[in-house]
């Protein structure tokens, strides 16, 4: 792997770890989600669920 793709590697995952941290942060009751395809993040799923208190 040359410098460049390394470095555009770490650029790319830092944006997502970003995402991921955000959308954790941002969610009061559910999961968070990470989908990976060939070593790589291909979609991020937020499922949030709501309670309903009686």
């Amino acid at each position: 792997m040359h410098m460049k793709q390394a470095q555009g590697g770490s650029d790319y995952q830092k944006t997502h770890l970003e995402t991921v941290d955000e959308m954790i942060r941002n969610t009061r009751f559910g999961s968070v989600t990470i989908i990976v395809q060939d070593g790589k993040v291909v979609q991020i799923e937020k499922p949030e669920k709501y309670r309903i208190k009686d």
